[in-house]
């Protein structure tokens, strides 16, 4: 007797099996998926991915390509500006939230020329190290933070385009950034409750303005490097930076700190109008054509908006120079006069 056969047995039935039986299986043929990459996704979904990557990671993304940076930065920028205007709208809170404020503000008040002048790339660049603080609203960049952030900012806004032509371009590209770090000095200098403009004049061909900042003492003293023009101009704008924060919120401070190959000492005191009151006195002299002097003029009364981008005029002829002068109570061992060349006449 032959052995009963299992349901199902038949070699016929079997996928894949040789026989033209009509129970035959056909193998379905899978069409090939496309791969989808990174830069395929909608922005909304890339930007997602993007905030999710580790802040350790970030720089892995930022140069996987150059289209992927600007997308990176574009992602950056938008979180910066959406955790900045939150703290830019609180007027009150306790005093860990009112710091934190102001020091939003003066970010924003000393990047907001470059970041609106082509500059975003290098300021997002550098913004990867409170991404965090920044994305989650967990912790904001407190004093010493600001400071670190704005001297490398200010540094890297220097050294970054060294791949820049030289001749004409590099002498254009060099003068638009003087121009925009004296508008931002300008625009944080006005901002002090004692600020005060001494006197505005020409003085044969050179425009001569003095400002004037009652509370605040400043001294340098250099090591046996001396610091370039460039290296006293990105320390006395992060200086003045934090100065500002500590005016706005009313607080005495006095720093004694090691920057580069120069010690400074600086600070702010609440004092009542006398003989003995620190100030900090700035002597500009601008050698440069009327439309860049009202535009200074403009920054110092507040009218320049600083969403738009800065425009340096095409002109031979373009220097900027700068003394500062501090009256303190106590001298110290160094120096409380500094010159500095922001834009040297060629």
């Amino acid at each position: 007797m032959a052995p009963r056969k299992r349901k199902g047995s038949s070699s016929a039935s079997v996928v894949g099996a040789g026989g033209d039986g009509p129970t035959r299986a056909k193998r379905p043929k899978l069409e090939q998926l496309k791969q989808v990459e990174l830069m395929d996704l909608p922005l909304g979904p890339l930007h997602l991915i993007i905030s999710k990557v580790d802040p350790d990671k970030q720089h892995i993304l930022r140069h996987a390509s150059n289209q992927l940076k600007v997308e990176h930065s574009d992602c950056m920028l938008h979180s910066y500006k959406s955790f900045a205007n939150f703290h830019l709208r609180q007027q009150h809170g306790n005093d860990d939230q009112n710091m934190r404020n102001f020091v939003m503000q003066v970010l924003a008040q000393s990047t907001d020329y470059f970041i609106n002048s082509g500059y975003d790339a290098i300021f997002t660049g550098k913004l990867m190290k409170f991404y965090k603080q920044l994305t989650t609203g967990e912790e904001a960049i407190d004093v010493t933070q600001m400071h670190q952030f704005l001297h490398e900012f200010y540094h890297n806004l220097e050294w970054t385009p060294a791949e820049w032509p030289k001749g004409a371009a590099a002498r254009i590209r060099l003068n638009q950034r003087r121009l925009v770090q004296t508008m931002t000095l300008l625009n944080l200098l006005r901002q002090f409750r004692k600020f005060r403009v001494v006197s505005s004049a020409m003085n044969l061909m050179h425009w001569q303005l003095q400002l004037e900042v009652l509370g605040v003492h400043f001294g340098i003293q250099e090591k046996d490097t001396i610091a370039s023009e460039e290296e006293k101009l990105f320390d006395f704008l992060t200086i003045i930076a934090e100065l500002l924060v500590f005016d706005k919120a009313k607080s005495n401070v006095s720093r004694f700190i090691e920057i580069g190959t120069s010690v400074y000492v600086y600070g702010l005191k609440e004092q009542t109008l006398s003989a003995r009151c620190p100030k900090l006195s700035l002597k500009f002299s601008v050698l440069a054509p009327v439309a860049l002097r009202a535009l200074l003029e403009d920054v110092i009364n507040g009218k320049v908006d600083m969403t738009k981008a800065v425009r340096c005029p095409l002109v031979d002829t373009f220097s900027i120079q700068l003394e500062v002068k501090s009256r303190q109570v106590n001298l110290w061992g160094g120096n409380s006069r500094m010159e500095i060349c922001i834009v040297p006449l060629h």
